[in-house]
């Protein structure tokens, strides 16, 4: 995006967002300090018909936008910005503009692309490439109809540029299947694919129906509504020997066979790293989880679900149903997880863990409910497999025998080390293992012997349970500023961009800036939690301790907006000083915000 474009829109997100402000809290004198002047976008203009203005040859040699070489299969061509959206199947390389075309001939070809030709035709300039496009080269997906190009191409390189919404109204067509699969890269880039529709009798349902050899990464689906057979996902049905990395969905899957997940039916041989489900998962045989049916030989890491799942029969689980000979590590679940548990177990993390697998620095937390081997995190635990520096802060019902705060029942070759349960949120006072201990016992650092609070775990003394560092958008969530004492206006160095006392918060390094916080308490104590937490995540990129992205600036956005809506949903409930106070520091973060943005 050029400057101009970024400008324009930052000015109008900035205007809209401080009405909003001031309409809230009927001042009068909030406002930004940095002028932004609009400028006038030749490319934001509705393009005449070609009946009003014919299309005309047009010199690029003084202008101050972009020119843009298109790889097609047998040439390439320069075109107008304008024009992109109609060649969404081919190659984009952006070029300087204001060049002779001579200069831009020389550029165009040190990309190599083969440049053997050139031919002026109306506003285009054709290039003729010694160099045809092939499956190796990147292909961009802009719009829905796009897909097809994924479909005749299973093993190509594909990324997604904008959002797509799709047609919920059809039943979509999985990508990839058991005779031809996806062996390709798919990077979603973080843009958001809605309402995916299936409904089919059919088995690997999802996105993508089959993949194998894959790389899914940064893939969004948002309101999805999966009804399969057997191997459902929302991301993907069933995936061999492939990666899935930082993608996640929210949304209804629903299986009446096996192995049925929020993100994958059923992996063998692959990893899942970074990703979430937010779901309501439903199935009918075994093998059901919030995040993955059936887990084998696949690890887990840095995962969670949230939502409900229910399993007809057993292997039920909050993160997976079934984790068979794999680790799962630093990842949590907080789900309603409704099981029968025989021949399999219900648990908030896992219904049932295989030998030779491992459980490690994980917990879960919700309402879980099964007739027999029914477990805070586990259901049951096969011999060789270990649990270590686990809890469980989950409801535990069963209405037969096997029902543990922390495991439900487990082989006699299992072990569990410093791994506890919570006796009075459980409700039960026995577990095939660990450790049970008072809600009081559960949010002290004391209690977690041998525990990493440095680099993996974070627990705010006296107040909540554990969480993940990973989980944390990069502050420490100190003592939460006294509500009859709001925060004093924070000093600015520069205007609009505040400077965090270094007393009051520390910044954790190496982390992945995922929106995914879940603070307790009061809606002011909320709040203050999310200010504090952009805000250092601002002075962190003012400072240099985090890099000024397009990614990172959109989840301080993130953060800054759950801020401002739970502040307008419940404005009722502050004091005029207290709104006074929450009013200046949005329209400081968001100042912060803009001048940043205008940085990258």
């Amino acid at each position: 995006m050029n400057i101009r474009n970024l400008r324009s829109a930052v000015l109008l997100s900035a205007i809209l967002t401080l009405c909003f402000l001031l309409c809230l809290a009927s001042v009068s004198s909030v406002g930004l300090t940095a002028a932004i002047e609009p400028v006038d976008n030749p490319f934001d203009q509705e393009e005449p018909s070609a009946a009003e203005q014919p299309l005309a040859p047009q010199d690029f040699s003084d202008s101050e936008t972009t020119v843009t070489a298109l790889a097609t299969s047998d040439s390439l061509g320069v075109i107008t910005p304008a024009e992109v959206n109609k060649h969404s199947e081919a190659t984009v390389f952006v070029v300087p503009a204001g060049e002779s075309i001579a200069e831009l001939i020389i550029e165009i070809d040190a990309m190599q692309t083969g440049l053997i030709g050139i031919e002026e035709k109306g506003v285009e300039l054709i290039l003729s490439s010694s160099i045809p496009y092939t499956a190796d080269s990147v292909i961009e997906i802009r719009e829905l109809i796009d897909f097809i190009s994924v479909r005749d191409n299973l093993g190509g390189t594909f990324r997604l540029v904008s959002d797509i919404g799709m047609d919920s109204s059809v039943s979509w067509a999985p990508i990839g299947d058991e005779v031809d699969k996806f062996t390709g890269t798919f990077d979603g880039q973080g843009y958001t694919i809605s309402d995916l529709f299936i409904e089919s009798v059919s088995s690997d349902l999802g996105l993508f129906g089959y993949v194998n050899g894959a790389t899914l990464e940064n893939i969004k689906l948002d309101n999805v509504d999966i009804n399969g057979g057997s191997n459902v996902g929302g991301l993907v049905g069933r995936a061999d020997n492939s990666e899935i990395i930082n993608c996640s969905v929210e949304g209804n899957v629903d299986g009446n066979g096996i192995n049925v997940g929020g993100l994958v039916g059923y992996a063998y041989t692959s990893t899942i790293s970074n990703s979430s489900a937010e779901v309501a998962v439903h199935g009918q045989d075994s093998s059901v989880g919030g995040l993955i049916g059936h887990a084998h030989k696949t690890p887990i890491t840095n995962c969670s679900a949230t939502g409900s799942v229910q399993g007809e029969v057993s292997r039920v689980g909050g993160l997976a149903g079934y984790a068979q000979e794999i680790s799962i590590t630093s990842s949590f679940a907080e789900c309603t997880v409704t099981g029968s548990g025989i021949l399999g177990g219900v648990g908030g993390l896992v219904g049932l863990v295989s030998p030779n697998s491992t459980i490690t620095d994980s917990y879960a937390a919700g309402t879980i409910s099964g007739s027999t081997d029914a477990g805070g995190l586990v259901g049951y635990v096969s011999k060789y497999s270990s649990i270590n520096n686990c809890y469980s802060a989950a409801i535990v019902k069963g209405s037969d025998a096997n029902i543990g705060g922390l495991v439900g029942s487990s082989h006699s070759l299992a072990t569990c080390t410093e791994s506890y349960w919570d006796t009075l949120v459980s409700e039960q006072v026995s577990s095939a293992l660990g450790s049970g201990k008072e809600t009081n016992q559960m949010k002290q650092q004391l209690s977690y012997s041998g525990w990493n609070f440095e680099d993996i775990w974070f627990i705010e003394e006296g107040v909540a349970y554990p969480v993940l560092q990973w989980q944390l958008v990069g502050s420490d969530p100190d003592p939460d500023p006294p509500i009859d004492q709001p925060d004093p206006e924070l000093p600015a160095e520069k205007p609009g961009l505040p400077v965090i006392p270094a007393q009051h918060y520390h910044f954790i390094p190496d982390h992945t800036p995922l929106v995914s916080l879940n603070f307790s308490g009061s809606p002011l104590t909320i709040i203050y939690r999310y200010l504090a937490e952009v805000e250092m995540f601002l002075a962190a990129m003012q400072a240099g301790e985090e890099a000024v992205s397009v990614e990172n600036l959109a989840a301080a956005r993130a953060i800054y907006t759950r801020a401002q809506l739970l502040f307008a949903s419940n404005q009722g409930l502050f004091s005029e000083t207290e709104s006074a106070v929450i009013i200046e520091r949005l329209a400081a973060i968001l100042q912060a915000i803009i001048f940043l943005e205008l940085r990258i």
